[in-house]
């Protein structure tokens, strides 16, 4: 319900013009907070840096365009969301008087309707012009060959367009902590009716729709909204980047969308390069969806100091297509800048997989990655010379003088069942690289935090990336790693009853009471690591934390000498059901069927018999 004085206010808006919201209240005697709420509700007011304006006054003689489709005219509406969104605003409530009779009005799926028929001239593929006049809606046919916006008109509304759109970004990277509420977007209607006030008579000629021509200028639409693209779709896309390399970060990817081989590129490289986190997450990037090689080489070309051709070879080092291409790769980047982040945490990954487990831990450790993070912990055990051999510090045997951990101790081999843990590690770090992050994510959000490493376990076996691993690393890795590995790949997730628990001697029993259907590969009676009845495991941690009659969802590797759980398995006291143990295995499913053992229901005696 309007209050008392609306109709003065409307009556002060009778002439074009910006209105102040103090001058407003001074004159209506009503306070400067009520009037500035009235305006920002009312669908017909917009809010400009010289005041409020009527939107009536604001877009007299203004033509929108918009491609109809054969759907639309079955439906007798127009999708309004995008390329009429300012139009819709004069359509909300009562709606808006047509030129031919009847109402234009707005739904509640975002679309324009009018009177039956309105649209019963037009084809699939038309555009059609929609323009105010004299306070009416007009809706006719552009025809080839009339009157078009010149390209200076078309230019500045993309220019104008990706401005606000770019403004968003930055008012989401000030406020993205603070604000969960806050998006990276800019509304359409906002975005035109700033035009119109800032360049009155932009679009007295009709433009393309909108949807075509905005996307050349780098921006993509949709629900009503326009952002650059690259601006982030979630908090976690930009998480730890600073304010100032957010805005960074998303100019340089929609530079990068939009600008060709031969553009000037040395402004977007100042960008890139100046902040090791915009290095990293554009390496990401390119990880997922690879530069085409001409850009690649253009930036190359474009480089003006080390700095910078560090930050370009460390994109083609992330979308090279072999590990060992890539691994050299980034060693030329640490000689250009040694202290590059992201590529010491991929040459620490490197490494590790080539079993220079020193060497990995120090690129790790200069890489910012803690002790107690990512592979350090599964290194640390690799760092001592194995049993019975030189010292690490001491004089290498081979008589070079050389200390035998700078000679020949990356040469010597752990036991394999030692080296099993970071090889375990080393496909779950892969099933966190780019180009799989999100369905890891995805499969491990439903489920409980506690079982988070289990999860994405699951994840990288049952996506087949455990496979991709072995296929990509193989020639970094010792032929009795990728033995091992090969023999993982076929082992089952399976449902295990604690049958029995030796605290002393740190062991547990497990029976296998259900499995997934076994991959190709795995032995025909299904039993579980290469066994053929219960598995009995020295894990002392689980032997206190477990009793007889448990349950476990676990999928138990051979290590080189024997069974083994590779990650802590959840344990079940109660089901909430079965395992959904489908075929192939669901991981999602899987992580939903573990929340749901928070509180559990019995299920009828007997199941398992």
């Amino acid at each position: 319900m309007p209050p008392p004085w609306w109709g003065h206010l409307l009556a002060a808006f009778d002439q074009p013009g910006a209105l102040m919201v103090e001058d407003l209240a001074k004159e209506l005697g009503i306070d400067a907070e009520s009037v500035e709420g009235e305006l920002a509700d009312s669908p017909l007011f917009h809010e400009t840096e010289d005041g409020w304006v009527h939107l009536r006054h604001l877009a007299e003689g203004a033509v929108l365009t918009h491609q109809v489709t054969a759907r639309e005219i079955a439906e007798n509406r127009l999708d309004g969301a995008d390329d009429l969104s300012l139009w819709l605003r004069f359509a909300v409530g009562s709606g808006w008087p047509l030129a031919v009779g009847g109402m234009l009005t707005a739904d509640v799926r975002g679309g324009l309707r009018g009177p039956d028929g309105w649209l019963s001239g037009f084809s699939d593929g038309d555009v059609l012009g929609l323009r105010l006049s004299h306070g009416l809606f007009e809706v006719a046919p552009l025809r080839p060959g009339g009157a078009t916006a010149r390209p200076g008109a078309m230019a500045r509304v993309v220019e104008e367009s990706v401005g606000q759109a770019m403004l968003a970004v930055a008012v989401y990277a000030h406020f993205r902590d603070t604000d969960p509420g806050v998006r990276p977007v800019a509304p359409l209607d906002g975005v035109i009716a700033d035009i119109l006030h800032n360049y009155p008579g932009t679009f007295d000629l009709p433009h393309p729709p909108l949807t075509e021509l905005l996307p050349e200028g780098g921006l993509v639409l949709g629900d009503g909204h326009a952002h650059m693209r690259g601006a982030p779709e979630r908090a976690a896309d930009v998480q730890g980047l600073s304010e100032d390399d957010v805005i960074r970060l998303v100019k340089v990817r929609h530079a990068l969308s939009i600008l060709s081989p031969d553009s000037d590129l040395t402004g977007t490289l100042r960008h890139i390069a100046v902040s090791d986190a915009v290095i990293g997450h554009l390496a990401d990037d390119v990880a997922r969806r690879p530069l085409p090689a001409d850009m690649l080489a253009a930036l190359l070309r474009a480089a003006a100091d080390a700095r910078q051709e560090a930050a370009v070879a460390f994109l083609a080092a992330r979308q090279a297509g072999e590990p060992t291409e890539a691994a050299t790769l980034v060693e030329h980047v640490l000689e250009l800048a040694p202290g590059l982040a992201s590529a010491l945490r991929d040459a620490g990954f490197y490494a590790a997989c080539r079993g220079d487990y020193a060497k990995a831990d120090d690129l790790l450790r200069r890489g910012g990655v803690q002790s107690d993070e990512g592979l350090r912990p599964a290194l640390r055990p690799l760092l001592s010379a194995p049993a019975g051999q030189t010292s690490r510090n001491q004089p290498c045997p081979c008589g070079s003088g050389r200390k035998y951990k700078a000679c020949h101790q990356a040469a010597e081999a752990h036991g394999l069942p030692r080296r099993a843990p970071l090889l375990h590690l080393l496909i779950l770090e892969y099933g966190s690289a780019p180009a799989n992050r999100a369905a890891v994510e995805a499969a491990v959000a439903p489920g409980p935090a506690a079982s988070a490493t289990f999860l994405a376990e699951t994840a990288v076996f049952e996506y087949g990336m455990a496979a991709d691993f072995l296929a990509e690393y193989r020639g970094l890795l010792k032929a009795d790693e990728a033995a091992l590995v090969e023999s993982w790949l076929p082992e089952p997730l399976r449902l295990w009853e604690v049958a029995e628990v030796d605290q002393a001697h740190g062991t547990v029993l497990l029976r296998a009471l259900l499995g997934a259907p076994p991959a190709p590969g795995a032995s025909p009676d299904g039993a579980p690591a290469g066994g053929g009845g219960p598995v009995r495991l020295r894990k002392r941690g689980l032997a206190h934390a477990v009793r007889a009659g448990d349950l476990l969802l676990a999928r138990v590797l051979a290590d080189g000498d024997g069974p083994r759980l590779l990650v802590d398995p959840p344990v079940l006291r109660d089901l909430p059901g079965l395992p959904p143990f489908t075929d192939p295995v669901d991981p999602p499913a899987v992580a939903a069927f573990l929340s749901r053992a928070a509180n559990p229901q019995p299920l009828e005696p007997g199941l398992f018999l």
